[in-house]
This record gives C-alpha cells, structure tokens and sequence, in this order.
C-alpha cells in the first residue's frame, strides 16, 4: 500500500500544484474585478436590468391604450404617464450611473448604453 501512494504523488510534482492556485486564483481575482475596470460595479447592473423591465412593462401598456402593433416606434415621451419617476428626474427612468435609455419599438427589446466617460481612460 505504501509503494502506490508514492507512485501517485510522483505523478504531480509539487511545483505544479502551487502554480495551479495561482492559475485559479488571478483567473478568480480577474472575474472579480472586471465590472469595476471596464466602469460598470456589479451592485448597479440589478439596478440597470430592473429598469429595462420598468420600461418592457410600459410598452405594451402604451401599445394597449392606443392600439398599437408590431413595430410601432415608441418614444421616452410616450411611455412618462406610464413610469413613476422621482421629482428632478430628467429622463424616462432615473439613471443609475449616467446611462441612456432607449424604449426601441414595439416588440424590439429596451436598450441601455454607458455614457462614453465609463469607456475613456
């Protein structure tokens, strides 16, 4: 029994098992940090998604009110009866880190897009 453990340990060299944890561990720490390089923090994208769900759930609302199919372009404008917005607030929902919003058409997803800063150095 002692012969076979020593052959299973000559089989991975010691060396090779510390550099397998720093491997996982800067791959780790990479994953990690990322968001925050490219400007996005991780807490706020909960935050962005739940407000391209405000305005998925209010497009169909405006499309209901005004009979509205398919492909019919809808503006911020239409949608602000639709959305409870703060007092001061400039845009159809309240920006979380300076993005913009577009509702896009009727059946076409919302989009966000970063303000440019987030991607300068």
């Amino acid at each position: 029994m002692g012969t076979m453990s020593r052959a299973c340990c000559q089989l991975v060299r010691p060396g090779f098992l510390l550099a397998l944890l720093i491997a996982v561990g800067g791959c780790y720490y990479v994953l990690e940090w990322l968001p925050s390089l490219v400007g996005v923090r991780r807490t706020k994208m909960p935050l962005v998604i739940n407000n391209l769900k405000q305005i998925e759930i209010a497009k169909p609302l405006w499309a209901a009110d005004r009979a509205a199919t398919n492909e019919v372009t809808v503006l911020e404008s239409d949608l602000m009866e639709y959305l409870l917005s703060h007092p001061g607030s400039t845009g159809l929902v309240d920006s979380v880190d300076g993005e913009v919003y577009r509702p896009n058409a009727i059946g076409t997803p919302a989009e966000t897009q970063l303000e440019e800063r987030h991607w300068q150095r």
